[in-house]
């Protein structure tokens, strides 16, 4: 963990171990991922910088969708908590 921020790298299962796939988003500063406050501005730059066209997007989102909402700070997968929570209501049965 990087000063107390959790990276994807560490955070979706497989990555550690699969040295292949790099995350578009594994050189970028951390602060990026962690806007104050939180905002749909700051998710639309996040996906165009980093996660339009990623390798492992799909892994980042199914994760971040897998978590507490309430739990999980930042953006992930372009998301933020409030897009998240919307994606997990919209794919409840």
């Amino acid at each position: 963990m990087t000063g107390g921020i959790i990276t994807v790298i560490e955070a979706v299962p497989g990555f550690l171990r699969d040295r292949t796939v790099r995350p578009a988003c594994v050189d970028a500063d951390p602060d990026d991922f962690f806007p104050e406050p939180e905002s749909v501005a700051a998710a639309a730059a996040v996906r165009v910088l980093y996660c339009q066209g990623c390798a492992v997007y799909g892994k980042c989102l199914d994760w971040a969708l897998s978590q507490p909402v309430d739990k999980l700070h930042g953006l992930w997968a372009g998301t933020n908590q409030g897009m998240r929570r919307r994606m997990r209501t919209q794919r409840a049965p």
